[in-house]
């Protein structure tokens, strides 16, 4: 599987050191998810930020899955959803447009 990492940080966000772990556990959530799961040929991490808000994505290329019936197996996206909230940050998985899924993490700079 190719990887992509592409940055668009216009403004440094400084997390706190949990929050700094949890980005990392839900990046590297992301990342095994698509490995392990999509069927994927290309994975594509980005990170976004300006003054007021930033993001992480995580997208493959794959077969997609249906987020309700998944969330009802395994831990993996719960412990992500858990770990969302203890920041108080947004999560959400979606379809792509063209096959695939992504993971999207966003939060504030506040």
């Amino acid at each position: 599987m190719d990887v992509d990492v592409v940055e668009e940080i216009e403004t440094n966000i400084l997390l706190s050191s949990s929050q700094a772990f949890n980005l990392y556990r839900l990046i590297q959530e992301g990342i095994n998810n698509g490995l392990k799961h999509s069927k994927g040929t290309n994975l594509t991490i980005t990170i976004k930020s300006d003054s007021n808000n930033w993001s992480a994505t995580v997208s493959d290329n794959g077969v997609g899955f249906n987020k309700s019936a998944m969330l009802h197996k395994g831990n993996g996206l719960h412990n992500m959803k858990r770990r969302a909230e203890e920041s108080n940050w947004d999560i959400d998985w979606k379809e792509n447009p063209n096959g695939g899924c992504s993971v999207y993490v966003s939060g504030t700079s506040n």
